[in-house]
Parts: C-alpha cells; structure tokens; sequence
C-alpha cells in the first residue's frame, strides 16, 4: 500500500550506513500539552512558512488539547496536524468533558505518506485518534490516546476508552508497525530486579501499581505490548 503521491518511509534495522540511517529513521514524540496556541505548534514542528524548524521530530502526539486543536486546525494547516473527534456537549451545549483532545502533528515527509486517519464514534472520539503510513516493509500505525483520570465518569471514564483501544487493536493491520502514544493518568510499576518478559521495564519511577497503573498493565499485557519508556534509562539533566 502507498501514499497517495507514492511516498514511503524506509523502516531500517539500525545497520548499514550511517548517513541513510539518519535520513531515513522516524522520530516521535509526545506531551500532555494542557492547551494548544499556534506558537506551540509552530516550536513543536516548524511553522508552516519554514521561519520556525521546529524540533525535528516526524509525527508530535498531544494530549489534553481542551478543544484548541478543533479551532486552530485550518488557521494553522490541515495538511499537517490531525485531530480528534469534537467534544460531547449536553442539551445547552455546554462542554461535558473539557479536557478531551488529542492531536497529531506531522513533519512534511511524513505527511507525505499519510495513508488513512481516524477516531471512534462516540464519547471516546475525543480522546482517541489514529494515523496509517505508508512504509516499508511493513506499514506504521500511530495511535493517540488521553486516558480520563479515576474520578471521571462521564461522558466516558477509562475502561470506556480502553474498550475502544482494544476494538481498534483488532482492526488495524496485523502486519504493520504499532506506535501507542499515550497519556493513561496511571502509575505504572518498574520491573523486579531480574524479571524479564513483562509490559514494564526496570525504569519506572514508581514500585507499585495504583489502580489505573492496573488497568493499563492489562491492556498491554491482552495486546502483548511493551510501554517502551520504561525500558530506557532516563537522560540525567545537567545544570
């Protein structure tokens, strides 16, 4: 499968020469943004007149974007940044789940490639979105989620958007390369000394499990995934 102008990423094994590497490696991020303004957008992944470079990254996951990404997607470009459903409101319009929005940003190359997008129907849409890119040698799925914290009930709580995770899951294509960016307001526990094979590394700040921690042990351990961060010592800062 290709992109619409034939564009693809090459997925390297980190072997071979060194120059192609750097040209042909896919960088990723993420943050809870709690807000968005175009100057954000603009230091994350260059503006769109190319006055600002950005931080270089190929594909910016945000989450908590409070609706802002609704609002800012034609102003700042459309090609380029991907969104979330809109936000449930009530019968007098009001907002019913204020912090809901999750935003994907994506550097030119990678936009190029940009295959299908999606988000759930539904309550959960805000929270959850989806991109498919063409690749080689298998296509790349990225996915942005924004968990609601324990005390959040309505218009959906976490189970809520860890159901409709799992549905997505078993739709998107097996052969391809899955990347979760995801903010599950848990406390996810760090490894034992010694044990190997499990959803967590041995870099977690935290020794033990809170109860959201729990539920997105689950989802990982019933999708047979990793949270990666956990398994790469953090850098020490300086200064």
């Amino acid at each position: 499968m290709q992109s619409t102008n034939g564009d693809k990423i090459l997925l390297t094994s980190g072997k071979g020469d060194k120059k192609a590497l750097k040209l042909e490696t896919v960088s990723v991020s993420f943050w809870n943004s709690f807000g968005l303004s175009v100057e954000r957008l603009d230091y994350l992944v260059g503006s769109q007149d190319g006055t600002v470079k950005g931080l270089g990254h190929d594909v910016v996951g945000l989450a908590e974007t409070h609706g802002h990404e609704q609002q800012l997607k034609q102003l700042w470009g459309s090609k380029r940044m991907l969104v979330g459903g809109e936000r449930t409101t009530d019968e007098d319009g009001r907002v019913l789940d204020r912090a809901a929005g999750v935003t994907m940003l994506l550097s030119t190359r990678m936009a190029r490639c940009l295959l299908r997008q999606g988000s759930p129907a539904g309550p959960c849409g805000p929270r959850i979105l989806w991109a498919e890119f063409a690749a080689e040698p298998v296509n790349v799925v990225v996915v942005v989620a924004y968990v609601p914290h324990y005390a959040k009930t309505e218009p959906c709580d976490a189970d809520d958007v860890y159901r409709e995770l799992s549905t997505l899951w078993s739709k998107l294509p097996k052969h391809s390369a899955k990347i979760l960016m995801l903010d599950a307001n848990g406390r996810l526990a760090r490894a034992k000394k010694g044990v190997r094979g499990g959803s967590s590394g041995p870099w977690s700040v935290y020794s033990s499990d809170n109860e959201m921690g729990e539920k997105l042990r689950h989802f990982l351990e019933a999708e047979d995934m990793i949270a990666a961060s956990t398994f790469f010592k953090p850098r020490q800062k300086r200064g």
